[in-house]
């Protein structure tokens, strides 16, 4: 996989959503990203799990 910036988000319930991280997570990606690409990693998932599908995804990703 080529060189890219990695953002994860989470949150703990499926009736939580990510909108509240995405705006300053956005404009910091405009900020320094520089035109790096940029990949978003995200799950829904309790803090009692770490089964978690985006996270497994982000590290395949730094191994690579």
């Amino acid at each position: 996989m080529a060189k890219h910036i990695a953002i994860y988000t989470r949150v703990s319930t499926r009736a939580q959503d990510q909108r509240s991280q995405l705006p300053d997570l956005d404009r910091w990606k405009q900020a320094y990203a520089d035109g790096t690409p940029v990949i978003w990693y995200r799950d829904k998932a309790s803090g009692k799990t770490m089964d978690r599908p985006g996270w497994r995804k982000l590290e395949a990703a730094m191994r690579a």
